[in-house]
């Protein structure tokens, strides 16, 4: 979605044949500063692996295993970009970096063709923020370049632990992407309530991370309308603090797994996305036609444990509602 005079000069084609001659990124980037939004960019690492011959060879993507003449030519197309957009554009998520792809997994210099790359977008704005995707679910980091982490996930689930992201000594800003749909760019389907992403958002937020939310853009440019409405819900309730009116004194507060003997933070049992803590507090028990949520809180290895809640301050409350989930049920409970 913009030009790239290395691309066409290295695989023979002209304007508009395989990049646009209308710069996209730059367009936006000047429409968005007029309305105070930052724009970020996302690109490959790998290279056109799938193009026809002629671009793979001209850019010497010869395969899913690309070696240095394809890390030189990303670098040098991310250069140019960088190098034309400067400080209209504060970061860059790339993708790709995954383990044995091109050697930005490789024990011995994965982590310097990973530095290279980086330090390319960082040409035109040395203040860009930028981070490398390692593939999703893997939350390992690959640089000293990057500023935070890269976060593809493919649920809503996971959250800060009270110490600081860090790759070789270097603090990282907690980051998570995901998608408001059913699949990545979905924008037919809204698969979270709004309170409960809210909820999400605050509790991420609490430990100073940051949520990145994938939505659907139609043909037109515009958003679904169901979508925008559901984040719009969001908004109010992350941004503008108006939550809805509830009497569960329990909804966005704090909750941890607890060990019953020991006073210890349990981990989360089994499928991570399922059972994290805060799913306890967060106010959705009913998702429609009477099916209660699968995301419940249950902690792994003991039994029996504690669910502890904090209420933030002295409360005075006159009743307590637990709801268990139909496949899992105490033998049990004392309720202090």
């Amino acid at each position: 979605v913009a030009p790239s005079d290395y691309f066409m000069e290295k695989t023979g084609t002209f304007p508009g044949q395989y990049v646009s001659e209308r710069d996209l990124i730059a367009d936006l980037a000047k429409a968005l500063a007029a309305e105070n939004i930052k724009l970020m960019v996302y690109t490959t690492a790998d290279g056109p692996i799938s193009a026809p011959e002629q671009i793979r060879a001209g850019l010497g993507v010869v395969d899913t295993q690309a070696g240095p003449a394809a890390r030189a030519s990303m670098k040098a197309m991310i250069t140019e970009w960088s190098l034309r957009w400067g400080s209209s554009i504060a970061g860059w998520w790339i993708d790709g970096c995954y383990p044995g792809v091109a050697g930005y997994g490789n024990p011995s210099d994965g982590e310097q063709n990973i530095d290279a790359l980086l330090a390319a977008t960082l040409a035109g704005n040395p203040e860009a923020l930028t981070t490398c995707n390692p593939s999703a679910q893997r939350w390992n980091s690959l640089s000293r370049v990057q500023n935070y982490m890269a976060g593809e996930e493919d649920f809503f689930h996971r959250y800060p632990s009270d110490t600081p992201e860090t790759f070789k000594g270097k603090e990282l800003i907690w980051h998570v992407v995901s998608y408001l749909g059913d699949r990545w760019g979905d924008g037919q389907q809204v698969r979270y309530p709004p309170e409960q992403l809210a909820s999400y958002i605050q509790h991420v937020s609490d430990r100073s991370g940051v949520v990145t939310i994938d939505m659907g853009v139609q043909e037109s440019g515009a958003l679904f309308p169901w979508q925008l409405q559901a984040m719009s819900q969001v908004k109010r309730i992350v941004r503008d603090g108006v939550r809805p009116v509830t009497n569960n004194l329990a909804l966005y507060k704090t909750a941890r797994l607890m060990s019953h003997t020991t006073n210890e933070e349990l981990p989360t049992n089994g499928a991570l996305w399922m059972h994290y803590a805060y799913y306890g507090v967060d106010g959705v028990v009913d998702i429609g036609n009477g099916i209660t949520s699968n995301r419940f809180a249950m902690p792994g290895n003991e039994w029996a444990w504690s669910f502890l809640l904090d209420l933030d301050v002295k409360t005075d409350f006159s009743r307590a509602i637990l709801t268990f989930p139909d496949t899992n049920f105490p033998t049990n409970f004392d309720l202090e």
